[in-house]
């Protein structure tokens, strides 16, 4: 089964053309808001997708951080206006850290009629933002 992060992380993978195997891997634990209905695991995904484009691998990249920054505020933005919030139980209504509330989300069938909502939503975000590179 892949995770709605991974699915958004294959996207931008695509997009960008880096190996989407390796991009499964990596956000394969952002899911359900790291399992703990914290930030959606399809906004963290997006974090590390606009990281591969505006991030920075050296020390005292001040310039750069600052536009990476902007960058995630603007999709944090964009994400919010379509979802009220960042939280993955914010947007299911149960946090799946909580046993019982995990519980009524399978039985509910809520992530199977909500998440892939969420993954046009972001994908859609980042088709948006990384077409209009800086």
């Amino acid at each position: 089964m892949v995770t709605l992060s991974q699915v958004i992380v294959m996207h931008a993978c695509d997009l960008l053309g880096i190996d989407p195997a390796l991009g499964v891997k990596m956000a394969g634990g952002l899911g359900g808001g790291l399992f703990q209905g914290e930030v959606c695991g399809g906004v963290s995904a997006a974090v590390l997708a606009l990281g591969l484009v505006y991030g920075y691998n050296e020390p005292g990249s001040r310039e750069q951080n600052a536009i990476l920054t902007a960058k995630v505020k603007e999709f944090e933005q964009k994400f919010t206006e379509r979802h009220s919030t960042l939280l993955c139980r914010g947007i299911l209504g149960y946090s799946l850290g909580i046993p019982e509330e995990a519980q009524i989300l399978r039985e509910k069938g809520i992530i199977r009629n909500t998440c892939p909502a969420l993954v046009t939503d972001t994908c859609a975000i980042l088709d948006e933002m990384l077409a209009k590179q800086d």
